[in-house]
Parts: C-alpha cells; sequence; structure tokens
C-alpha cells in the first residue's frame, strides 16, 4: 500500500463501479419502473414467477419502435430505450431472485451463423 492511500479505497475499486452507469439513464429508468410499479406493483417479479420470452418479446417490441423512428412508447410516454433497460433489470432481477422461468426455445447456432454471415472488412491500398 501506498503512502497517503486509504485502505477503503483499495477495498471500493474490487466493487462494481456504480458511479459508471449514466445519471440521465437511470432517471429514465425510473420513469419506466415507476410507470411499471403503478399498473403491477412494485418488484411484483419477485413475487410470482415470470416468463423470460414475455420480457424478451417486449424488449424486442420496443427495439422495433425505436428502430422505426418512434423515441417514446405511446403508453407510457416513455423512451423506448429505458423500457428495454428496465425489462433487462427485471430479468436479471428474477434469476437473481429465483423467479424467472427461463422458457427459451432449445439453442441453436446464430453466433456461429452470425460469424459466417460477417464480411471482412476491405482494406485499402496501404
Amino acid at each position: 500500500m501506498t503512502k497517503g492511500t486509504n485502505p477503503k479505497d483499495l477495498i471500493g475499486l474490487k466493487k462494481p463501479q456504480m458511479h459508471l452507469i449514466p445519471g440521465t439513464f437511470l432517471v429514465h429508468l425510473a420513469e419506466v419502473m415507476q410507470d411499471g410499479a403503478k399498473k403491477y406493483t412494485p418488484y411484483n417479479w419477485r413475487e410470482q414467477s415470470i416468463q423470460l420470452t414475455a420480457y424478451t418479446s417486449a424488449m424486442m417490441r420496443h427495439l422495433v419502435a425505436f428502430m422505426d423512428g418512434e423515441n417514446l412508447a405511446p403508453d407510457s410516454r416513455a423512451h423506448h430505450l429505458a423500457h428495454i433497460g428496465a425489462g433487462c433489470a427485471i430479468v436479471i432481477d428474477a434469476m437473481e431472485s429465483g423467479t424467472l422461468i427461463d422458457d427459451r426455445p432449445e439453442h441453436a447456432k446464430t453466433a456461429e451463423v452470425v460469424k459466417r454471415f460477417t464480411k471482412d472488412i476491405v482494406k485499402g491500398p496501404q
């Protein structure tokens, strides 16, 4: 330990660096989580199990709407990307809480197919 280094700082550096999460995202995420808490009660996924595919489908719908140029979900008036973040947060929390029903289909070889279809970048004259 170097002179003047606080031992708590050294311990803290080994833990997740929470300050790296952008505050703007947290604000958007909080808005979506608050909307969901009003509709379904806070932390409902810890009280009753949830199906993974229901959440992944919802996240995919939000992504498609966002890619189509729509920033805000019409029902909540919250950002589609925040809805995706909320879905991810809920799924991870349900996994950690033991309330996730993992109903994904049998895995495919999507990563291998993506790799096969990935084109080499042609470099110009050197």
